[in-house]
């Protein structure tokens, strides 16, 4: 994009920002599939329901701002819910 000018590189920049906004919402989608894979394992389900709620919250927030200081807010609460996660369910797996 910095090689480009004008019309070019707005377009270019919107196209990365949207690449970035679908990856960093996959990677959320992606922590959903790996704590519900925990169940199995004996992650207790009504923690993974709850971190499945907020993280869906999130990817909602995320949609709807297109400040990516916001989406850098939203990344961090998503990994620090995600680390409390982890340890809260630690101690049940198998």
């Amino acid at each position: 994009c910095t090689k480009l000018s004008g019309t070019e590189r707005d377009r270019c920049l919107e196209d990365l920002k949207e690449k970035v906004r679908y990856l960093t919402i996959f990677r959320m989608y992606d922590l959903n599939v790996r704590a519900e894979t925990l169940i199995d394992r004996g992650a207790p389900q009504d923690l993974v329901a709850d971190l499945e709620t907020f993280i869906e919250t999130k990817k909602q927030e995320m949609y709807k701002t297109d400040n990516s200081t916001e989406w850098k807010r939203l990344v961090r609460e998503v990994q620090a819910k995600w680390r409390e996660f982890v340890n809260k369910v630690k101690p049940s797996l198998k």
